[in-house]
């Protein structure tokens, strides 16, 4: 390779590597300015956030499901108790009826 050649080879190199910083700058001038930072971007997720604003009834909604839910365990032991008692007793008295017709 020549000497007039790899002139000609970093030239097209310094002239390449100068316009693509000239286009970042231009780029960044332009649009950069309106890129958002991060403590923007958290800002913004706590104030204009929808679940920000619904985030008090969600949490009585939740709170009343989670009473509800525990009400409803409690009533179904009570009548799974209830039913319990009621076979003992279907039991005892099926084993009286028994005896009674033994006896006759």
């Amino acid at each position: 390779m020549s000497r007039d050649q790899s002139f000609e080879i970093l030239k097209l190199v310094i002239t390449s590597l100068v316009s693509i910083m000239a286009s970042g700058a231009v780029y960044w001038f332009a649009m950069g300015r309106y890129v958002t930072t991060r403590a923007e971007v958290v800002e913004l997720i706590q104030t204009v956030n929808p679940y920000i604003a619904d985030r008090g009834t969600i949490q009585q909604s939740l709170g009343a499901l989670i009473k509800t839910q525990e009400e409803l365990s409690r009533e179904v032991r009570t009548m799974a108790q209830s039913v319990n008692m009621m076979a003992i007793e279907t039991s005892t008295l099926s084993v009286k009826v028994d005896l009674l017709q033994d006896k006759k």
